[in-house]
C-alpha cells in the first residue's frame, strides 16, 4: 500500500492485546508508518478504559479474548465504555460468523490472526478511518439538515400567521 493511498493526518492507537508476543507483532507491523502518531498498548478493556480516559485515541484494535472480556461481549462492552471510536477486532478464531458478529456489535472491521500482514493491517485501519471520516461528515450534515428543518417549520408557522392577520384584516 503506497503512502499516496493512506491517510494524510497521523492517528493515535489503543491496541488492547493480553499476549506479549501478538502486541509485539502488531506494533512491529504498525512501525515506521507515517499514518500512525502512536501505538499505546493495553493488556484487559480495565486497562484500556483507564487509558481512554487519559488519553484521545482516533482507533482501537483490540483482541476479542482478553482476560477479562471474551468474544462478542469484549466488542459491546467497548462499545459501552467509548461508543465513538472505531474498533477493528482481532482474534484468533479464523471464523466469518465470529467476524459477523463483532461487526454487528459495533466493530468496523475484523481481523483474523491467521492472516494478520502489514499490507491487511493498514488497510484495515485505512478502510476503517475512512469510513469513520464519511460517517462523521454524513451525521455533521444530518444535524445540519435538522436544524435547518426546524428552522424553517418556524418560518412556515410565522408566514402562515401573518397570511392569517392579513387574511383577517380583509375580512
Amino acid at each position: 500500500m503506497t503512502q499516496s493511498s493512506l491517510s494524510k493526518t497521523p492517528i493515535s492507537i489503543l491496541l488492547i492485546e493480553d499476549l506479549l508476543g501478538d502486541a509485539e507483532l502488531v506494533k512491529r507491523l504498525l512501525r515506521n508508518n507515517s499514518i500512525l502518531s502512536t501505538v499505546d498498548w493495553a493488556q484487559s478493556l480495565a486497562e484500556a478504559q483507564d487509558l481512554m480516559q487519559r488519553t484521545q485515541f482516533e482507533l482501537i484494535l483490540t483482541d476479542m479474548g482478553l482476560p477479562d472480556s471474551d468474544g462478542i461481549e469484549t466488542v459491546t462492552q467497548l462499545r459501552e465504555i467509548n461508543n465513538r471510536l472505531p474498533i477493528i477486532a482481532l482474534t484468533g478464531r479464523d471464523d466469518d460468523g465470529v467476524g459477523l458478529a463483532a461487526i454487528r456489535e459495533g466493530a468496523s472491521d475484523f481481523i483474523p490472526k491467521s492472516t494478520l500482514n502489514k499490507p491487511v493491517i493498514l488497510r484495515a485501519i485505512t478502510y476503517t478511518m475512512e469510513r469513520y471520516r464519511l460517517t462523521k461528515t454524513l451525521r455533521e450534515a444530518n444535524s445540519q439538515l435538522e436544524s435547518n428543518n426546524v428552522r424553517l417549520a418556524q418560518m412556515y408557522k410565522m408566514s402562515q400567521q401573518f397570511v392569517d392577520n392579513v387574511s383577517h384584516e380583509f375580512r
